[in-house]
């Protein structure tokens, strides 16, 4: 559990949509920006160094790190689906791009 009263947020995609997200976020007091990642390592050692917080190996240490209570899903569409379950299952909050799913069976299987 985080030893503050700052919510602490991992951003999973560091491309385009994600800029004005961390943009958002920096502006915001009771956030805190902890870890990124994408698949794209320079993209999250970019971010990492422009916002002064951690570069994750991987989703998975992310969904690990029990500091992280929310998760903010900026991945392409065709990834949301996957890594909406694996956040689901690790029990973090979840704010997810759109479309957080791009097939109605994806979207039935996220709702149980």
């Amino acid at each position: 559990m985080p030893t503050s009263d700052k919510i602490h947020l991992a951003l999973i995609g560091c491309g385009g949509i994600a800029q004005t997200h961390l943009e958002a976020i920096a502006k915001v007091e009771r956030i805190k920006l902890k870890s990124v990642f994408d698949v794209n390592a320079q993209a999250s050692e970019s971010v990492s160094n422009r916002y002064g917080c951690e570069t994750a190996p991987s989703i998975k240490a992310i969904l690990e790190d029990s500091q992280i209570e929310a998760v903010l899903i900026c991945a392409p569409p065709a990834n949301h689906h996957d890594i909406l379950i694996q956040a689901i299952r690790a029990g973090k909050h979840i704010l997810c791009e759109k479309p957080f799913t791009t097939t109605f069976k994806d979207a039935e299987a996220i709702q149980q």
